[in-house]
């Protein structure tokens, strides 16, 4: 009931500035949500940087109150041992009522946390990994099967608890066949409502070995890490193999709870190393999870590159993983859309996990840290290449305009639609140039609108897109009038493949044309560089000239 009029902060020796709270303010906060309050002065301004005091205020509860009191009895000395016991069971009850009645811990039990490899004790990983290294040497890798005389492989990290002597060992063919089932267990991670993005770890290959002795069967000792949104996730670690198979039973699969719908997959995989260096990278991808369709599961496989803002790369490797997007509520996600992504915040205890995660967001290059001269050099020419590519669109565009070429599909033709309104528009316009600026903001929609269709026609199924109608329909019903189709193996992808090549065609042709011209242009300028040398004769004029000159002009 009583009012908080002023709360200093500060220390023993500065003071750091004030804010200043009322009764109203406090109860309009009772939601157990973080609001920021600025810094004041001692006069209760804000003209200088003082920073910001962060808030949360709910109701007391009676355990709140009984923890008051006791502790207002003791004050700020040690308690004694009754009363500790007392506290404790206070703040247990406290606990176990707010929970249930105001919700006190919510954030916390709706934002899981994924277990990372990187953050288990690595004495414990070290023995473990010297009994499994000792055991590696006195035991078989590989056995041949006594019925078929088919050779089998033993299976990492661990075989299926459920069924240990029929998957200690598998052929290859069976050990692929057993990583495509459907996982056993998902771990849950994430904060958002949105919907949620199921992610498994099926397998990677052609690995680079980054261990030495690896002619003693050494070899790279993989894990992947994933990072999304404001969470992370690790899968179990496969000791000494370039290609390997995460399975259905092991620590692969993932359900991410989303808050964003445009926000970003970050995968990447890593060498697992004990001790004082870090976890050497191999490789990474971001997955851009608006291409995905809803209640469909993919199976994609993606290279794996150092970085991904460097041109001239070589992959170190591939990834194989399946994805499945859950939207609970079409609408919200739509509109959430619309908002910028806001700024997540990953948090780990070790240095180690924070260089591994790091490396997943980023990349080898992390402009953020130091300048480097081939990120600067591969975004200039990235700038280049969209240059080429927007002068292609617009030439191509105005082409189909004046040539009235079919753009739109209508039962099966191809209408020049584009061009009527562009016509009708061009021909409004001289007749009343006053409306110059509501057909110029008109004209942007339509350009939006036309790459909108253009991508919708595109031959692979990765890069279509929703159209523009079924976008109202989701803002009118709230319902998804998407509909869900059925990707086949490689489709399209010779087509995409084949329009790709046509583009680095013309853009090489351009490219050649431009350097010939610039080599002539050179060759022009060389020449007029020249020094010309005029020699003249310090004597009379020969006389054969003389005769020479006569003749001709007597012609």
């Amino acid at each position: 009931e009583t009012a908080l009029p002023v709360s200093l902060l500060q220390t023993s020796s500065a003071f750091l500035g004030q804010v200043n709270l009322n009764s109203s303010t406090i109860l309009s906060h009772c939601d157990e949500e973080r609001f920021e309050l600025s810094l004041e002065d001692e006069i209760g301004e804000t003209t200088g940087h003082y920073g910001k005091l962060a808030l949360r205020f709910r109701i007391a509860t009676p355990s709140d109150l009984k923890f008051l009191r006791l502790f207002h009895d003791n004050g700020r000395v040690a308690f004694d041992e009754s009363s500790q016991r007392e506290l404790a069971d206070i703040v247990f009850d406290s606990a176990m009522t707010t929970s249930k009645t105001t919700n006190i811990f919510r954030k916390t039990a709706s934002r899981p946390v994924a277990p990372l490899v990187t953050e288990v004790d690595e004495t414990q990983m070290a023995q473990t990994g010297f009994v499994n290294a000792v055991s590696t040497v006195f035991t078989r890798s590989t056995r041949t099967d006594r019925e078929t005389g088919a050779k089998t492989v033993r299976v990492k990290p661990f075989p299926d608890p459920d069924r240990k002597e029929e998957t200690e060992f598998l052929r290859p063919h069976d050990l692929k066949v057993e990583t495509r089932l459907p996982s056993k267990k998902f771990i849950e991670a994430g904060s958002g409502t949105l919907g949620k993005l199921y992610v498994e770890i099926l397998s990677c290959h052609d690995l680079p070995n980054l261990d030495t002795g690896g002619q003693f069967g050494n070899l790279t000792d993989s894990f992947v890490t994933l990072v999304y949104e404001d969470t992370c996730a690790m899968t179990d670690v496969i000791d000494d193999e370039l290609s390997p198979h995460w399975l259905p039973w092991t620590q692969r699969a993932f359900c991410f709870n989303m808050i964003h719908p445009a926000s970003l997959l970050y995968l990447a995989v890593f060498d697992f190393d004990l001790g004082i260096g870090q976890h050497d990278p191999i490789g990474r991808v971001a997955v851009n999870v608006l291409h995905l369709q809803r209640d469909t599961i993919h199976t994609l496989k993606f290279n794996l590159y150092p970085s991904s803002n460097v041109t001239d790369r070589t992959a170190n490797g591939s990834i194989t993983i399946r994805v499945r997007i859950e939207s609970f509520d079409p609408r919200a996600a739509l509109l959430a859309g619309l908002k910028p992504r806001p700024k997540m915040h990953v948090n780990v205890t070790k240095e180690k996990s924070f260089r591994v995660i790091r490396y997943t967001c980023f990349g080898e290059y992390d402009n953020e840290e130091t300048f480097d001269l081939t990120v600067t050099r591969s975004y200039i020419n990235e700038i280049l290449e969209y240059k080429a590519s927007i002068r292609y669109a617009v030439v191509d565009s105005l082409k189909s305009l004046m040539f009235w070429r079919g753009q739109v599909e209508f039962f099966s033709v191809m209408v020049p639609i584009h061009s009527l309104v562009f016509y009708t528009m061009a021909t409004r316009l001289i007749e009343r140039p006053q409306l110059i600026v509501p057909f110029s903001l008109l004209g942007v929609a339509w350009i939006m609108l036309a790459t909108l269709s253009l991508r919708r026609h595109h031959p692979s199924p990765w890069e279509r897109c929703p159209s523009f109608l079924q976008f109202v329909h989701i803002l009118r019903t709230g319902k998804s009038a998407i509909p869900v189709s059925s990707v086949k193996e490689y489709e399209g992808a010779e087509a995409a493949k084949q329009l790709e090549l046509a583009r680095k065609k013309r853009l090489d042709e351009d490219r050649e044309l431009a350097e010939k011209r610039a080599a002539l242009l050179q060759e022009i300028n060389d020449i007029g560089d020249d020094n010309i040398h005029t020699k003249v004769s310090q004597g009379a004029i020969p006389l054969d000239l003389l005769m020479r000159l006569s003749r001709d002009q007597a012609m």
